[in-house]
């Protein structure tokens, strides 16, 4: 019996070194067992997805977003003694509970009144996780890329569409971009997405195929952009698909090869062609939708004679449209033909002197 009191004593010896903010935190543990439950085996990038679902539903104030962050304070402190990384003595564990954040046991009062509403909405975006992981494994696998680009239109737009078993999924630009953030965040190292590590790992390198994928549509809609913008005539429409990353690069270095032989034939029709630096590209452009077989010739002809008027008041285009025919490609030999048709109509004006200020002469100037 004395050897009973003895033990006794010292175990009380012991629990008497926890201060007060231990034990309000131990007795608010005492009623964790379902938030516990809850988070055992969890990694904080599982807790994530709860914040992901604070942002989606936050229009219902389920949950907010000060609960998350007590979870993850809670979870922190939990986890090395839920797995015993400290090698806990009863020492060490008064230890560790006595140099504790006094608010840490109302946080976990919050989660504890909360926890059901924790568990359900984590079920909630983890299943939606789910379904978003198998949308980026089927646009990755499946996924065909189009391109279209219309006639009067800046902007090239891009759509990703794969057949699935409700029908055809189709994805718009802005779509597409936030499936890229959350590929991007699911192949993150150390990201637990369930199942095994083989899994695992066959997952993470579609994440990362999508990615690139994505990146090479994005790089041939900021190409189709600039060739839009220098008028390259053979981008006026543009309409292109392709299914998956070898296809897509492909698309990328031929269009990369079209906008770098454009801006050097440019510049070397502006050394050579004198015509032709009166205007800037779009404007060369409706002279060959003019001299080219257009059906909408009446309203580009009004457009060419504001055009040369600019240049010269006296100009006017010939009563007669001579069409002009080259085979496909060979575009400088267009800009050629714009130069020479353009010489021909300001060729024929009279020159005029122009008084410069300052100055005991005029200048010739032409056209």
């Amino acid at each position: 019996m004395g050897t009973f009191f003895n033990n006794v004593e010292t175990i009380n010896q012991k629990i008497s070194k926890f201060n007060n903010n231990s034990w309000e935190f131990i007795k608010e543990l005492s009623r964790s067992e379902e938030l516990i439950k809850f988070l055992n085996g969890k990694t904080e990038e599982d807790l994530i997805y709860l914040i992901n679902g604070v942002d989606e539903h936050s229009d219902t104030r389920l949950i907010h977003e000060g609960t998350i962050i007590s979870l993850f304070q809670v979870k922190q402190f939990l986890q090395p003694v839920m797995n015993n990384d400290l090698n806990l003595t009863m020492g060490t564990l008064i230890g560790v509970f006595n140099d504790i954040d006094p608010s840490l046991a109302s946080k976990l009062s919050l989660c504890n009144c909360n926890v059901m509403a924790l568990k359900n909405m984590y079920e909630s975006v983890y299943n939606k996780a789910y379904v978003t992981k198998q949308k980026i494994q089927n646009a990755a696998c499946h996924g065909i890329y189009e391109f279209k680009k219309d006639k009067k239109d800046d902007d090239c737009i891009l759509m990703l569409s794969y057949p699935s078993d409700s029908g055809i999924m189709k994805f718009k630009i802005n779509e597409l971009q936030d499936l890229r953030s959350r590929a991007l965040l699911i192949s993150k190292p150390g990201v637990s997405i369930g199942g095994d590590n083989i899994d695992n790992n066959n997952v993470k390198v579609k994440m990362e195929e999508f990615i690139a994928q994505f990146d090479l549509a994005q790089r041939i809609i900021t190409i189709m952009k600039k060739l839009t913008q220098l008028s390259h005539f053979g981008y006026r429409k543009y309409n292109e698909s392709a299914k998956g990353t070898y296809n897509l690069e492909k698309i990328a270095i031929r269009l990369r090869k079209d906008l770098d032989s454009w801006e050097n034939m440019v510049n070397r029709s502006q050394e050579n062609c004198y015509y032709l630096t009166f205007y800037p590209a779009k404007h060369i452009l409706t002279f060959y939708d003019y001299y080219a077989d257009n059906d909408e010739i009446d309203e580009i002809k009004e457009t060419c004679q504001t055009l040369i008027s600019f240049v010269n008041r006296n100009a006017q285009l010939p009563l007669k449209v001579r069409r002009f025919y080259f085979v496909k490609d060979k575009y400088e030999r267009a800009l050629e033909a714009i130069n020479h048709r353009l010489g021909c109509i300001f060729g024929i004006l009279q020159k005029y002197a122009r008084p410069v200020n300052n100055s005991e002469g005029s200048v010739l100037s032409k056209p």
